[in-house]
C-alpha cells in the first residue's frame, strides 16, 4: 500500500477515532494478494481516500475508502466504493 497524499494520510492519523477505524479497516479489507500495489490519494470526503490497484504492471480494480457517518465520530464507519 502507497499512501500518495501525505496531508490526509497525516489527518487521519492525528484523530485517534479516525486512526483506529482506518487501520483496521486497511487490515480486514485489503488482503489482496494478486495485487502487486495499492495507492491511495485524496478523495473530496474527508479523512477518506481513492484508491487504484495494480496488477502485472497495469491498473485493475479502483474505488473509493469512504469514512461514513462522520458527523457522530464514534459511529462512524469506512467502507469500499468501486
Amino acid at each position: 500500500m502507497n499512501f500518495r497524499c501525505n496531508e490526509r494520510l497525516q489527518a487521519c492519523l492525528k484523530n485517534r477515532l479516525v486512526r483506529h477505524k482506518l487501520v483496521k479497516f486497511l487490515r480486514d479489507n485489503f488482503q489482496w494478494s494478486r495485487s502487486e500495489r495499492i495507492e491511495f490519494y485524496s478523495d473530496f470526503v474527508p479523512y477518506s481516500f481513492f484508491f487504484q490497484e495494480y496488477c502485472n504492471g497495469k491498473p485493475a480494480m479502483c474505488g473509493g475508502v469512504i469514512l461514513h457517518g462522520q458527523q457522530d465520530m464514534a459511529k462512524a464507519y469506512y467502507s469500499i466504493h468501486t
